[in-house]
């Protein structure tokens, strides 16, 4: 025997109870079932003691429908579940994301032999996979600062009137600050490789950059500025960032307190 307990958010409950086929059987010893709403339509199965359980809930916009299959066959249990799955696939396929159309189509084929309709089902979940954006890519780590201090350094040693002490200083500061950079980097690439295996950039892409106070010029500013203060050398944040061309003092100034920080350094 199989029952359906559905309860919808617009009409209230719907075929309480009633068998989904000419089966014998009450659902008088039932256990009361509560549902909260989930935020995204989805489905489960699962074993509950003797009996198979497939629950499933379907949104659209702010309504949603909540589905219990109850079942003390397996057979009966897992065709409810396909059925179910194919529906969902039918009705919901093309707002659905890449990930979720292949994860549907990998349990379809699992249990194709209780389909009577797989092959049908199969082309439609593939057109539709087809019809989707490739996942985009996970990002690089940037090159380390010192590559892009190398490229710069002369200029900023001519513009600001530096020794080559001061020089040679900014640049050991910027290898000390370099782990920390890459351990930030590497939180933020494994957060964005946990949105594109979520299917969260499906459609809207974040676009991967490092906060402004971290990206390189913010880094050798905060370094050559730091190394001034401990050389005794009058160089004012403004002035380092005229010479770097951004004119950003507020996320110099994030920098040089974050360097100061991680590298354990006294406020001069």
């Amino acid at each position: 025997m199989i029952v359906e307990i559905c309860y919808d958010s617009d009409q209230g409950w719907l075929a309480t109870g009633e068998p989904l086929a000419d089966t014998k059987g009450s659902s008088e010893d039932l256990e009361e079932l509560s549902f909260e709403q989930s935020d995204h339509g989805s489905i489960t199965f699962s074993r509950c003691g003797r009996m198979y359980v497939i629950h499933t809930v379907r949104e659209l916009g702010g309504d949603y429908t909540v589905i219990v299959y109850v079942a003390d066959n397996k057979l009966e249990a897992t065709r409810a579940f396909v059925e179910e799955l194919e529906s969902r696939l039918e009705e919901f396929g093309e707002d659905m994301t890449r990930r979720e159309l292949e994860q549907t189509l990998k349990v379809l084929e699992k249990y194709k032999d209780y389909s009577k309709k797989f092959s049908t089902i199969k082309n439609i979940a593939e057109k539709l996979i087809a019809e989707k954006p490739p996942p985009p890519s996970l990002p690089s780590s940037p090159p380390p600062v010192s590559m892009t201090f190398e490229t710069c350094k002369e200029q900023l040693k001519k513009d600001l009137s530096l020794s080559e002490d001061v020089i040679n200083r900014t640049r050991v500061l910027i290898e000390e600050y370099q782990p920390h950079l890459d351990k930030t980097v590497k939180t933020l690439i494994d957060n964005y490789k946990t949105l594109i295996e979520e299917g969260e950039t499906e459609y809207i892409t974040p676009l991967f950059k490092l906060p402004e106070y971290l990206k390189p010029e913010m880094v050798i500013g905060a370094c050559l500025y730091l190394a001034c203060k401990e050389r005794g050398v009058s160089v004012s944040q403004f002035q380092i960032a005229k010479a770097q061309g951004h004119y950003d003092t507020s996320n110099l100034s994030k920098a040089i307190r974050d360097l100061r920080v991680k590298l354990k350094m006294k406020n001069s």
